[in-house]
């Protein structure tokens, strides 16, 4: 006999998870039976195997949740969007499932604004389910101001100004995307080519691998490099930057989850974005682990290239994989320290002085 004390009713907690699993918010790496838009899988983790569970926000749910808060505190009136009750929706699934919140990577994206954020990521974190429920079923339009509680003791002091580890080599790589994007060959040409620099210039990175497999396929599916060929050159490096944030929420998130084993405890990616999903679920299997790599990536590239060209990327994938410690590697020599940031001004300045005919 098990019993679990929910803060909703079950029909609410119900038609809250069908909000969530009709948009598939939620990725995890958890056995093929786990159902991840279910409470009781969460709850029973941790009452059967102390298991705890995370939630890792992507910058776009922040802001979801966060603005739910700033309307609450400001008291400013108004329909509630879309966005702000699948924002809803989320807090109030992780509140019953008793997961626990980081919003940490998606912070230092504004490093201006990151300690106020935090600040009412804090408040929002304590607000009662049932208000947001109310408002993930269109019941209220917003969280009453008397309804918010200050923050659970106090906010401790964070240097968003520091780098996050891994950040300039994903700079690197999606600068590369860039670059080659703007190129007037064949897709799987450039997807060619991103693979032989990765391999011959630069690092083997799986997310932007993944992600350039997405970004470059003839049916492009993925929105994680926007405005690249803008008239506004500007705006294209923008678009890289806002690319990298993304690239760093997988990268972070798939190291975490390879934890998850030794520290006993589950990472859930939360995001509206089914592209950064599908990249991070594929990039955990780019690895040095022999288990299922093939097929994954054989996988993954069929679904954005059909199969002859999946044929093709995927064995060369593997090739410049197994040849990783080759001494010829750029990476393999004594190099300077620099040299990041000397490929990052090579491909900066092409992007710049790119112009559209």
């Amino acid at each position: 006999m098990e019993g679990y004390y929910f803060p909703i009713s079950l029909q609410d907690l119900n038609a809250v998870q069908d909000i969530i699993r009709q948009r598939e918010i939620f990725c995890a790496s958890v056995p093929e039976d786990f159902d991840i838009y279910d409470c009781l899988t969460w709850r029973r983790q941790a009452a059967h195997y102390e298991t705890g569970v995370c939630a890792f926000f992507d910058r776009n749910v922040l802001n979801d949740v966060i603005d739910l808060v700033r309307s609450a505190e400001l008291q400013t009136s108004g329909s509630c969007s879309e966005r702000g009750r699948i924002g809803a929706a989320i807090m109030a699934f992780l509140q019953c499932s008793n997961i626990a919140l980081e919003p940490n990577v998606a912070l230092y994206e504004d490093s201006s604004r990151a300690a106020e954020e935090l600040r009412l990521f804090r408040r929002a974190d304590e607000v009662d389910s049932r208000r947001y429920t109310d408002i993930a079923l269109q019941r209220r339009e917003s969280i009453p101001n008397k309804s918010l509680p200050e923050p659970h003791g106090s906010i401790p002091e964070v240097d968003f100004q520091m780098r996050i580890k891994g950040h300039r080599n994903l700079r690197v790589a999606a600068l590369k995307i860039a670059e080659l994007e703007l190129s007037a060959v064949s897709p799987v040409e450039k997807m060619e080519r991103f693979l032989r620099w990765s391999y011959s210039h630069f690092l083997l990175l799986p997310g932007p691998i993944f992600f350039a497999g997405t970004y470059f396929a003839p049916r492009r599916q993925s929105t994680l490099l926007k405005n690249v060929r803008s008239r506004d050159r500007q705006k294209a490096l923008e678009a890289v930057d806002n690319a990298v944030w993304d690239l760093q929420v997988m990268n972070q998130w798939t190291k975490l989850v390879r934890l998850q084993h030794e520290e006993n405890r589950f990472w859930l990616l939360c995001s509206r974005d089914k592209a950064l999903r599908e990249i991070a679920v594929a990039g955990l299997y780019f690895s040095d682990e022999p288990f299922g790599s093939e097929e994954v990536l054989k996988n993954f590239f069929e679904t954005y290239w059909g199969k002859r060209d999946a044929n093709y990327l995927t064995d060369l994938t593997l090739t410049v994989k197994r040849e990783k410690d080759n001494a010829e590697r750029m990476v393999n020599r004594n190099q300077s320290s620099n040299y990041p940031d000397e490929l990052a001004s090579q491909l900066k300045a092409s992007i710049l002085t790119w112009r559209p005919n």
